[in-house]
């Protein structure tokens, strides 16, 4: 069998090392998984490509700048045994790590100096902010030409380069491809809550679930410093709801009972449409006056949908209810109220979305579900459904709340008003 000409052996090394080495890039790859099984492959891919490209740019570097640093003598030894100890760090550091963060504290930094706007930049200031990658290349490139697979000559870094873009775009492509074939195809489409997905999965293999829905008026941070929270479990079990309230309370934590699992379940949800509202209600600079009217007639309106689908009324009087609503309405807290602050002054979802840093907004995918679960039980929601035109139709702000004062007079206390 014939010899391979040294360019081909560096960018097949290339190839391989740019697939390989792209598995554990940990805050672009969950970025991918993130966004791809919410928007779709595209959106995917751009998030790749942009990751891509600053990827081969520090190769580049590592390859131009450092690589022929460790070619002799000592240097030489000192690189092999650094580079061992650099892979050991690195495995127990992964073995030993909880989580994957979707970005370091050099990365939220130099996002926030460029507020990536789009999803290619979102992939490309993310890895730009991964100053390992850097570090990584700088060892790996050094190895490579020691070892001769990479030929010295710039023709040999070249094709070296172009394997590690090609295999790196290969990955995240493949990835991206992957967990976008599920977008779009779950909650959104059937319309059934958590509890329900659940139990359908669960009892395909023939195990009856006992399931509960614990929700109420507590962002984490407020509970895990101690204030005082109230929150309730609803389950059609109530040996369940009894063990959960046992087994939570405290004396700052308070957990009430509840049978009405639909109710407590859709307020959880749908207050986070209305949150949304209450942000941009805040970011055009409209005042107190706005922000309670809103929170009264999301309510009612949260109320009417959780009725027709078998929910009790007095359940968005109580803490899954009017208490969750609230403290999403109002709180600084509030992911999908900050959301909402910044539509209110002029910023675009997906710009927003991107320097979210990973966190989730639920609000603004739950108004997909909250709208066709109110059109298949004929339930008017004006609010959520002018949330839904201003989130995935582009409509400004100012003109859905034009719309919404300017509807034909209601009664307050009709059942479609």
């Amino acid at each position: 069998m014939p010899e391979l000409p040294p360019i081909v052996i560096s960018g097949l090394t290339g190839f391989a090392s740019g697939l390989l080495l792209s598995i554990p890039v940990g805050p672009v790859n969950l970025t991918i998984m993130n966004e791809g099984a919410r928007r779709g492959f595209r959106y995917a891919a751009l998030v790749g490509l942009g990751a891509t490209t600053m990827e081969v740019i520090y190769c580049s570097i590592a390859f131009t700048g450092f690589a022929s640093i460790f070619s002799t003598g000592y240097v030489k030894t000192a690189m092999e045994v650094f580079t061992f100890a650099f892979m050991i760090f690195l495995g127990i550091k992964l073995l030993m790590a909880k989580s994957i963060p979707t970005t370091s504290k050099m990365g939220e930094r130099v996002e926030g100096k460029f507020h990536p706007h789009s999803a290619f930049m979102t992939g490309f200031v993310r890895t730009m902010g991964n100053l390992g990658v850097l570090a990584w290349w700088i060892v790996i490139s050094a190895n490579f030409i020691l070892r001769g697979w990479v030929d010295p000559s710039l023709g040999g870094k070249g094709a070296c380069v172009a394997g590690v873009a090609l295999g790196t775009s290969v990955w995240f492509s493949g990835l991206g491809y992957a967990v976008s074939l599920g977008h779009g195809k779950f909650q959104e489409k059937t319309l059934l809550r958590m509890t329900e997905v659940i139990g359908q999965i669960v009892h395909q293999d023939g195990f009856l679930p006992r399931i509960g829905a614990l929700s109420g008026p507590s962002f984490a941070k407020e509970v895990a410093r101690g204030d005082p929270t109230a929150i309730t479990i609803a389950s059609k079990d109530p040996n369940l709801a009894e063990t959960v309230q046992k087994e939570f309370s405290d004396p700052r934590f308070r957990v009430y009972t509840n049978d009405d699992v639909i109710g407590v379940e859709l307020g959880g949800s749908l207050k986070n449409v209305i949150a949304i509202a209450a942000g941009v209600c805040d970011g055009l600079g409209l005042g107190h006056n706005s922000i309670a009217a809103l929170i009264t007639r999301g309510l009612a309106e949260i109320t009417r949908l959780v009725v027709a689908c078998g929910g009790r009324q007095e359940t968005m009087s109580g803490l899954a209810g009017l208490g969750d609503l609230v403290l999403t309405c109002t709180g600084g807290l509030s992911r999908n109220r900050s959301v909402g602050v910044e539509l209110g002054r002029g910023r675009k979802v997906p710009e927003i979305m991107a320097g979210m840093h990973g966190m989730v907004a639920e609000g603004v995918f739950t108004t997909h579900a909250a709208v066709g679960l109110a059109r298949a039980h004929s339930v008017e929601m004006p609010i959520t459904e002018q949330m839904y035109a201003i989130l995935h139709k582009d409509k400004s702000p100012r003109d859905a709340i034009h719309e919404l004062m300017t509807r034909t007079g209601k009664s307050e206390i009709a059942l479609n008003s």
